[in-house]
């Protein structure tokens, strides 16, 4: 092979590498100045309604969609005294009437980036009084990859639901991870148990269950479990992997 073919092949070679970076450098645009590069809690549009924490869970059992009233303004003070202990399916239920309530659509082709759990300690902490939940999806807007957003909260005990959408964000080249929601065989509230079995329990009860449990996943991380007590801080964290339930305890 002479040189001058070695010349004109190297130049195609790196005119090619070229359009491809261009091509990707268009498509997913990995240094836009943004302000925003990831979901900020539910969105910048957002909305509200009330629900009966008594009855919605029957409702929707019952097929009854119309669980869903106007909210003004999220209540300021809980409106039941009830413990509330419901689990990942019912929060899931909720969050996708509220959906198909909302945007007249499903959930099904949209990515986890978050599930959030939190409830009071008690004696008996089996499910939880507050969820968030967070999806995204890739959208092409111009010829450009970008990320659509939906955040949407549960709140029985204050009667309240929340959704969220927007800002649409950057997409990275290798993406944002997702929680394999269908893959999951380890659930928040069997997450809760197994940490109450490894400590949890001992922990909330050296302040007299005077404090708060967080269970959440993110990405492609595990469940993480927090006890809370604000006069001391964390008194537990835990990692529990989501398809295997191992446990890792962190000091």
């Amino acid at each position: 092979m002479n040189k001058n073919r070695v010349r004109i092949i190297l130049a195609i070679v790196a005119v090619v590498l070229s359009v491809i970076c261009l091509a990707i450098n268009y498509i997913f645009d990995p240094f836009i100045e943004q302000v925003q590069r990831y979901p900020s809690y539910l969105g910048l549009e957002t909305g509200s309604y009330k629900i009966d924490s008594a009855t919605i869970l029957q409702a929707l059992d019952n097929g009854d969609a119309n669980v869903f009233r106007l909210e003004l303004s999220t209540p300021e003070a809980p409106i039941s005294n009830e413990r509330f202990s419901w689990k990942q399916a019912d929060y899931t239920r909720i969050i996708s009437a509220l959906n198909k309530y909302v945007w007249n659509d499903t959930l099904d082709d949209w990515k986890v980036y978050t599930l959030q759990f939190d409830t009071e300690c008690n004696e008996n902490p089996t499910g939880f009084e507050f969820a968030h939940f967070y999806y995204f999806k890739t959208i092409f807007i111009h010829g450009q990859a970008i990320y659509a957003g939906r955040g949407f909260e549960v709140n029985p005990k204050y009667g309240y639901v929340e959704w969220g959408s927007g800002p649409n964000y950057p997409h990275p080249i290798l993406g944002w991870k997702s929680v394999k929601r269908n893959k999951i065989e380890i659930t928040a509230e069997q997450a809760l148990k197994l940490a109450e079995e490894s400590g949890g329990r001992l922990a909330r009860l050296s302040v007299q269950n005077k404090c708060s449990i967080g269970v959440n996943i993110f990405g492609d991380t595990g469940w993480q479990i927090y006890i809370n007590d604000e006069g001391v801080g964390w008194l537990y964290h835990a990692e529990i992997n989501p398809f295997t339930g191992k446990i890792n305890l962190y000091p």
